[in-house]
């Protein structure tokens, strides 16, 4: 850690480079000012530690014309053999609209990933961001859009540390503005009145007020982005912490509570014995620079001062950045905040202060230090004044307040101890439309009924389940109101579980609940041991356990009821799989009728359409040469046995058939697999209104398969009985829709 002060250059470059840790997601400087990055933000692309981009202030666009244009070769080398790429970037890049250039960044964005970049773009544009000249434009255009506005802010609050600095030139850049700058200042006056604390742990609080107010809805904007910008302020708050996976520690940017700049340097250089004198006052007033001679005796140099006028606006909104504007009038819902917020151009330590009567606010009317509200019309004026006596005119607005509905909320006891549970949202005005979010959620939801809510509820995930809700009536909308249930004390109930063995595999089936919203499912072989989990996180009440099975072992299942605070194990039960049926192996199939009896139902006739024989993936059946009894006559099939088992028909259900069985048996079918076979599985294509009535048989010997339906032979045997074995047997599935299936594992 470097002590004292920093000169100016190393100071900005270091704070720039704390930044481009959050921007980047590295602390390599290079790595940082190497990173390009895709379409994300539908700015085109971003680049460089900062990740300027094709947006609203277009700045990459002001650097890469600059490098076009002063240092055409670098350019042309970044790019190396890839010209034709080369000329698409310098024509984008020079030509006269920016919407061009957001539509090239947009098209170099990487389709799997939209926060970079395709090559040879990501290394080429890299490249030229670290070459020297480059850089140096990259710097210029932090100091002449960046710098300024938060450096100057920082000179004027109380806070001294560069740590504070870092984080009002990260807020800037992270969002563009700076809003609660007046709470600051105020804010900061408690903090340096408290005088139990000591200089550091003031300003540690001051680092922590100036990240937590620019991510709070008291002045800040609460929107979508807020829970996604929480890690970064965060980790500038906490002075490190985890960002997305990744350690933030500044002290590698040298950041930390030493002073930002030479005027923030505490102390007079006046020593009363070894004590160091901290304050000189002339009465009440503190004397700022003491002299010996012409030497002036601390090292804080000329005290900081501006003459800039404090930029404000008034806001309503509590979702966007937008004020009121230039509006000399407005209408809110009664209860609805409003905001004074401080705005680029006029950044500097100030205090707001107003009046509801009309009459011209001073430093004695009310002070600003929260969103106003109003719950009755008036006349409201403000005025905001800088820690140097500059002020910005008084802004007067004719407020109309409008009485708005009133919603309630059912249960309103904050503790529930089961889940889910029902709410219920009623307005005191007939007909108004009542909405509502969950969590952390922005989606705004159309109250119609009751809903149910549970821990895993969008934008939940927790024991702790917010409701925001409100009303929009006829002439005015409620203010949005909260509700957290805390539901830690959720008991999940206990699962009763049901292990049923089969062949090669476990089924696990339980019955939901209460307090629920997940299950995990444990495997082991030794009784009393939970073992490994084999599912986790599932909503489902079953589970078909089929990896890694033996045969004769005996399995321990155990289930788990789980939410997010607690869970439930059941009793531990158990089952022993056998062995999956033996692939069968034969080189002949003989493929025989029942006819016109099936079960309690009656057919006069069924009818094969495909019959696919799969060995490793590959359908043995298709094309291969038959041997059949003469088909049934009939419209649709025709007289003429088939020589071929037809592929690729299996979508057909009428008017071309393989085969039309009819009375008990009468006709039969005999494939020829050219080889002995070892069988996968067996599917068979039929008509979808009948039942699959159909024996096979199979041997490696033609004269073990006589023609006619003789009794087969001795070295025949019988491999799938589809009467009999549809649904018992693992693997085959009774059907009416076109096909069933066994299969052999």
């Amino acid at each position: 850690m470097t002590k004292g002060v920093l000169n100016l250059d190393t100071l900005k470059f270091n704070v720039e480079w704390n930044t481009g840790f959050f921007e980047c997601s590295t602390n390599d400087s290079d790595a940082q000012m190497f990173t390009c990055s895709g379409n994300h933000d539908g700015a085109g692309m971003s680049a460089g530690d900062l990740q300027i981009n094709f947006g609203a202030a277009n700045h990459l666009m002001e650097l890469w014309q600059y490098m076009i244009n002063n240092y055409e070769q670098l350019c042309i080398d970044a790019f190396t053999t890839h010209t034709t790429e080369y000329n698409t970037w310098k024509t984008a890049m020079l030509s006269a609209t920016q919407q061009d250039r957001i539509n090239f960044g947009a098209n170099i964005t990487d389709i799997n990933n939209d926060h970079a970049i395709v090559e040879p773009y990501k290394t080429a544009l890299g490249n030229l961001l670290l070459t020297p000249e480059s850089k140096a434009k990259y710097h210029a255009i932090r100091d002449a859009y960046y710098w300024d506005e938060p450096y100057n802010l920082f000179q004027s609050l109380s806070c001294t540390s560069r740590m504070a600095l870092a984080s009002l030139f990260d807020i800037y850049i992270n969002k563009g503005r700076c809003y609660p700058i007046n709470l600051y200042t105020v804010d900061f006056e408690a903090i340096d009145a408290n005088d139990t604390l000591t200089a550091d742990d003031k300003e540690n609080q001051k680092i922590l007020l100036i990240n937590n107010r620019a991510n709070s809805e008291e002045n800040s904007i609460n929107d979508a982005n807020t829970a996604v910008f929480a890690p970064r302020r965060d980790g500038m708050a906490n002075q490190g912490g985890n960002y997305y996976g990744l350690t933030y520690d500044p002290s590698v940017f040298d950041m930390n509570l030493e002073p930002g700049t030479a005027q923030k340097v505490v102390g007079t250089g006046v020593k009363l014995g070894s004590l160091d004198v901290s304050n000189v006052y002339l009465g009440t007033a503190p004397i700022q620079s003491i002299y010996l001679g012409a030497t002036l005796l601390n090292s804080a140099g000329t005290p900081f001062t501006t003459s800039l006028v404090p930029k404000t606006q008034i806001r309503t909104n509590p979702g966007g950045w937008a004020g009121i504007g230039g509006a000399t009038s407005i209408s809110i819902s009664q209860g609805a905040p409003i905001w004074i917020d401080v705005q680029p151009g006029g950044m500097v330590a100030c205090k707001t202060y107003y009046t509801t009567d009309g009459t011209e606010p001073t430093e004695a009317s009310t002070l600003y230090n929260a969103a106003i509200v109003l719950n009755a019309s008036c006349t409201f004026k403000c005025k905001t004044i800088s820690v140097f006596g500059y002020a910005e005119a008084t802004k007067t607005i004719t407020v109309t307040v409008t009485a708005a509905p009133t919603t309630t909320i059912s249960p309103s006891t904050t503790v529930q101890n089961t889940i889910p549970f029902t709410v219920t949202l009623t307005s005191d005005e007939q007909g108004a439309a009542i909405k509502y979010k969950l969590g952390t959620s922005q989606t705004i939801y159309d109250y119609t009924v009751p809903f149910s809510v549970n821990q895993n509820s969008p934008g939940v995930a927790s024991t702790q389940i917010t409701v925001k809700y409100w009303s929009v009536g006829a002439s005015a909308t409620e203010a949005e109101k909260s509700i957290t249930y805390n539901t830690s004390g959720a008991i999940p109930g206990t699962p009763v579980v049901t292990a049923t063995p089969g062949q090669g595999q476990v089924s696990l089936s339980w019955a939901a609940t209460a307090n629920t919203t997940s299950y995990t499912i444990y495997r082991s072989t030794t009784s009393g041991v939970a073992g490994s989990i084999i599912s986790q996180f599932q909503p489902g009440t079953s589970l078909l356990d089929t990896t890694g099975l033996t045969a004769g072992t005996t399995y321990y299942y155990t289930v788990q009821a789980g939410n997010y605070q607690m869970g439930t194990n059941s009793a531990q039960v158990s089952a022993v799989p056998t062995a999956p049926p033996t692939k069968p192996s034969y080189r002949y199939l003989k493929v025989m009728g029942y006819g016109e009896y099936y079960g309690a139902t009656s057919y006069t006739n069924t009818r094969l359409i495909e019959l696919e024989i799969f060995s490793a993936a590959v359908n043995k059946a298709a094309g291969k040469t038959v041997a059949s009894e003469a088909v049934s006559t009939g419209a649709e099939v025709g007289s003429t046995a088939p020589t071929k088992v037809t592929d690729g028909v299996k979508g057909i259900t009428s008017n071309t058939y393989n085969i039309w069985w009819a009375a008990t048996p009468n006709c039969f079918l005999v494939i020829d697999l050219g080889a002995q076979t070892t069988i996968d599985s067996i599917r068979y294509w039929g008509y979808t209104s009948r039942a699959p009535m159909f024996q096979i048989y199979g041997s490696n010997t033609a004269a073990d398969l006589p023609a006619g339906n003789a009794t087969i032979g001795g070295g025949a045997a019988l491999i799938w009985d589809m009467q009999t074995n549809t649904t018992a047997i693992a693997g085959a599935t009774a059907g009416t829709n076109n096909y069933i299936e066994k299969v052999y594992s």
